[in-house]
């Protein structure tokens, strides 16, 4: 047997008003499911969470005006880890040795990710897609987005494809840092080829893994936090002192627990260790505090707390 404390129905049930389902849902929620405009701000916010918290910084710097072809390539380098590059030469007119961008361009040059040019353009604005075709061949889509077409078509074609561009809000001609954090984490969490090859012998091995996964050992999941250091659905044993929540009945390490999240549903970014020992979250977006409970499975009311069978 469950229960839920503090679940406003006192009212409804005192004077037998008939209702399908029972749930709790906060203000955030109800006015984001009637504003798409709010969704976005959500999936922008979430995303740049998950930047925040594999770089431990801000990418872009205090700038969220602009977004410039250098920032934008800069911190792909980063949350992918690729070193910075010191090639014999130094060909973009623009980008010389001792530019501060330098490591991060030439890096994303040795691996495919843009062309070979005479100048590299690092303080102009980024458009859609120059960031398109800079994402999808650090996936590994390269090859396939030139044989559809070649930019930017191919390159249009197969970011939607791999859903690229879900949840972004495209406006204009130029990156926006709602969208290029959105994108970023889109293609974190994407699967991805894997490449095994770089410079004049690039190759990719096709895997249903994401970036995520083979950069950071980190998996997206989904489910219901069903037990906090505080309290529990069962209402039985909570997880006990220390930093630990249980979402789906699976034990997490995790710096982020409170008593009010117990039900939530949340998307999490986790370490699952192979060998059975406990994972952390690295990251944790609460989805929604909707609960829904059919009617037929509450037993009794005592007070403020129903119980139901779940």
């Amino acid at each position: 047997m469950k229960k839920i404390l503090a679940l406003l129905l006192t009212a409804a049930l005192t004077i037998g008003c008939v209702i399908p389902a029972v749930y709790a849902e906060d203000a955030a929620d109800e006015t984001a499911a009637g504003n798409p405009s709010l969704i976005r701000s959500n999936a922008a916010s979430e995303a740049e969470g998950l930047l925040f918290a594999l770089s431990g910084d801000n990418l872009f710097g205090e700038s969220k005006s602009v977004i410039t072809r250098a920032q934008f390539v800069t911190a792909l380098t980063v949350l992918l880890k690729a070193e910075d590059a010191k090639p014999e030469q130094y060909f973009y007119d623009d980008v010389k040795s001792f530019s501060e961008y330098a490591g991060a361009v030439y890096a994303a040059y040795e691996r495919g990710w843009i062309a070979k040019s005479e100048a590299f353009e690092p303080q102009r604005e980024i458009t859609v897609s120059e960031a398109k075709k800079i994402l999808i061949c650090a996936m590994g889509y390269g090859v396939i987005a030139e044989g559809k077409g070649g930019f930017p078509s191919g390159y249009d074609t197969v970011a939607n494809q791999i859903s690229l561009m879900d949840d972004t809000n495209v406006t204009g001609e130029t990156l926006s840092y709602d969208d290029a954090v959105i994108m970023l984490a889109n293609a974190l969490r994407t699967p991805a080829l894997k490449q095994i090859g770089y410079g004049d012998e690039q190759k990719f091995k096709e895997t249903d893994e994401t970036l995520l996964d083979w950069i950071y050992g980190i998996k997206e999941i989904e489910g219901i936090v069903s037990k906090t250091a505080y309290n529990s659905l069962d209402g039985e044993e909570t997880v006990g002192k220390g930093e630990y929540l249980e979402i789906d009945g699976k034990r997490y390490q995790s710096e982020t627990n409170r008593w009010d999240m117990l039900g939530e549903k949340v998307r999490a970014y986790v370490t699952q260790p192979k060998d059975g020992s406990v994972g952390s979250v690295y990251y944790l977006w609460e989805i929604s505090k909707k609960r829904t409970i059919d009617l037929s499975d509450v037993t009794k009311k005592e007070g403020n707390t129903l119980f139901y069978w779940g």
